[in-house]
């Protein structure tokens, strides 16, 4: 009989992450397990691929150029036949400020 370990977290982002607009943000997970678990990322429960802006390199997801739509809930989820563990992690996108100036009436 072979020895089974369901996936354990090791190192990973923090739980929340607050970028600024335009900014690059780097996340990653790690965990450990027998055999090797596979790896599958989400944002906002809808898995995440490489795309646009997104890559996905091993352990690792970046974002370049962030906007405000890049926030939401990324999941780093580690499965293998005897078991499954995840991590959140909230990404807040801060815009850029803005005022808003209200037009005075004009009397003539």
């Amino acid at each position: 009989m072979r020895d089974t370990a369901p996936p354990v977290l090791g190192e990973a982002s923090p739980s929340l992450l607050i970028q600024e607009e335009g900014d690059t943000v780097d996340m990653f997970c790690q965990a450990t397990a027998t055999p090797t678990p596979t790896l599958t990322w989400y944002k906002d429960g809808r898995e995440l691929v490489s795309g646009d802006h997104v890559t996905i390199v091993g352990r690792r997801v970046r974002l370049i150029g962030l906007s405000v739509a890049d926030g939401g809930l990324y999941t780093c989820t580690f499965s293998n036949s005897v078991g499954s563990i995840s991590h959140h992690i909230k990404l807040v996108i801060q815009g850029q400020s803005c005022t808003v100036y209200r037009a005075r009436p004009s009397f003539f």
